[in-house]
Parts: structure tokens; sequence; C-alpha cells
């Protein structure tokens, strides 16, 4: 056969197929500071801000897919993709993959996103933010409202917007990254590095069990910082005031701080090789403590 021949039938197959996905373009009333639920086993979901009173979702439908569900009851809507049942495997359902949806909805919206086998980006959304994958990444933005964001397999990425955040952040095979986050902030990796690059802080937890943490941040006098990593380094940068209360400590590794004492090895109950040091830098109530089993410490001001 003819090989230009075989490129135009294989391209025509894989026509026919796009062709053959179902769009969708359908809208529905919203209430501006209500609730939106979105479900979606396989794909991709982005949600954006936008002003109007009402819910509009567009995208494509994978094969698998019986319907999508668009519905509103009191203040909620929810947008749900219906999978249609497999026959070949009883109580089971199609696993595949392509439906993609864009949702413009109300701003201040609470935000409840729940997907399988899907990547989830959110744009300009105000309100609360509950957003959770199981094996995808997740991209967001973080205004005032508090946003609580986790994946299985899947990478976390967060920029602040506005004087405070409270951020949430969870992965278990993935990496971490928050930028222009100001305020109150949780973020772990079980294999992982976690990356924050903050304003202000109030209280942050970073920790990970294989990977790296690094955090470039401000201080004020209330702050607590706590760096945990199993095995990796820990790099803590402070911008402006860097006054407060340090515990830095490695069971295997060395400490590195540009300012405060030097680490000592540490006392007969401690690791034989391990370093740490606990200091307090000029006049403050802020508290940091950096500690690694197999890594390095490594803390200064820039």
């Amino acid at each position: 056969m003819n090989k230009s021949l075989v490129i135009v039938m294989v391209l025509a197959g894989w026509s026919s197929t796009a062709v053959g996905q179902e769009t969708v373009d359908r809208r529905i009333d919203a209430v501006a500071n209500g609730e939106l639920e979105i479900a979606n086993t396989a794909g991709e979901i982005v949600v954006e801000g936008w002003e109007r009173n009402e819910v509009h979702v567009t995208g494509e439908l994978a094969e698998n897919v019986e319907r999508l569900d668009l519905l509103a009851e009191g203040q909620r809507v929810n947008v749900r993709v219906v999978l249609k049942p497999d026959q070949g495997q009883k109580g089971g359902y199609w696993w595949g993959s392509g439906t993609r949806l864009h949702i413009r909805a109300p701003r201040g919206m609470l935000l409840d996103v729940d997907a399988v086998s899907a990547d989830v980006e959110v744009r300009d959304m105000r309100g609360e933010q509950r957003l959770e994958s199981v094996s995808g990444d997740v991209e967001t933005q973080a205004f005032e409202a508090e946003v609580r964001a986790q994946t299985v397999s899947g990478d976390l990425r967060v920029a602040g917007n506005g004087p405070t955040n409270i951020v949430r952040l969870s992965t278990v095979s993935g990496d971490v990254d928050v930028n222009r986050v100001s305020g109150e902030i949780s973020a772990e990796s079980v294999s992982g590095d976690v990356s924050l690059s903050a304003g202000t802080i109030g209280r942050v937890q970073a920790s990970t069990v294989s990977g790296e943490i690094s955090v470039t941040a401000q201080l004020s006098d209330t702050s607590r910082l706590e760096g945990t990593a199993v095995s990796g380094d820990v790099e803590l940068q402070f911008t402006g005031s860097a006054a407060g209360d340090y515990r830095l400590e490695t069971f295997s590794g060395d400490i590195t701080n540009c300012f405060g004492p030097q680490p000592a090895e540490t006392d007969d109950h401690g690791p034989p090789n391990g370093r740490q040091v606990r200091f307090r830098e000029g006049n403050s109530l802020a508290r940091v403590e950096a500690k690694t089993h197999s890594g390095d410490v490594y803390v200064c001001r820039q």
C-alpha cells in the first residue's frame, strides 16, 4: 500500500474520532456567593471566575461519557461527568480519558472540585477552594479565602494574590510550589520537593519525606516556621529582619547559618555525626525550626 495513502487513512481515522467527541455548551443561573461542585473522572478541568451570576460550561466529552449533569439546587450548582456503565465488568466503568471542561463561574463562589485522573486549573476564583485529584496536577490562585488542595500523584502550584492567605497543600508523589503567598501555609509532600516564596508569613509548616525544602520569606514578631525533611536538605532564606528564636538540627549532615553562633556536635544522647544549634537573633517572638534526618540545613538572610 502506498505510504502516503496510509498516512491519509490514519489522519482520517484520527479526525473522525475527534469529530465524534461530543461538545458541550451549557449555562445555568448561579448565586454570586453560592457553591460550585465539579466532578470529572479523567481529562482536564479549568475553572475561571467572572462577574456574571451564571455558570457556563464548555468543552469536549470523551467517548466513555454517558452525559454531563448541570444542576442547580438552592445556592449550589453541580457539574458532574457521568460515565457509561461497562457491561463487560459488573459494576465497573470505562476509565477512558479526554473529557475537557472549561467552566466560568461567579468568582465569589465556594469551589469544590473532585477529579480522579484529571488536571485541575483555577483562575481568579475568590471564594474558598477545596481541590482534589487522585492522579493529576492542581494549579490555582490564592486570595483571602482558604485554599485546600491535594493530589496523590501530581504537582501542586499556588500563586498568592492579596495581603493574607490560608493555604493547605498535600501531595504523595509530586512537588509543591507556592509563590507570593503570605499568612498561614501548610505544605507537605511524601516524595517531592516543597518550594515556598512568600511575603510576611504567619504560621508555616513545610514537610517532605523524600525531597528538599526551600523557603524564602519575611518574618514578623509572631511568625512560626517549621521545616522538616527526612531525606533531603532544608534551606531557609529571610528577607528583611531575621529576628527570632532558632532551632536547627540534622541527624546526618551539616548546618550552615550566616548569622548566629556556629553549630556544634550533638551531645551524648544525640546522633554521633549530627549537628545542632539553638540561638536567638534580635528581639522578636518569632520561632524558626529546621530539622532533617539525612541532609543539610542552610539558614541565611538576603
